[in-house]
């Protein structure tokens, strides 16, 4: 995941801010484990109602999950398929919506 970044701990005399790196070390490795912090925002992505919307992703493996963000109307989206590769959505409605794949 690129958001967090994996922390060095950088020695010191400070047994307080080494507590604190470890603690910052700690926190960071939880958050990096987490699938939906390890996804992939697709903006603007169009659908046509009834019509299979093949998505590229580059997660580099097939996903954990994903949701529709800044949906401008009342809409079901639902998964048809899904590889490491790409999703494939369809849609109740003509719209365009941003995906989060994680």
């Amino acid at each position: 995941m690129g958001a967090l970044p994996k922390l060095d701990q950088v020695k010191t005399n400070d047994e307080t801010l080494e507590r604190l790196q470890r603690a910052l070390q700690d926190w960071t490795e939880r958050a990096r484990a987490c699938p939906f912090l390890a996804g992939e925002l697709i903006k603007g992505v169009d659908f046509v109602a009834g019509v299979d919307r093949q998505i590229n992703h580059h997660l580099g493996r097939t996903p954990m999950g994903w949701t529709i963000l800044d949906l401008h109307m009342a809409a079901m989206v639902y998964r048809v398929a899904w590889s490491d590769l790409i999703l494939v959505l369809n849609s109740s409605a003509d719209l365009t919506a941003d995906v989060w794949v994680f």
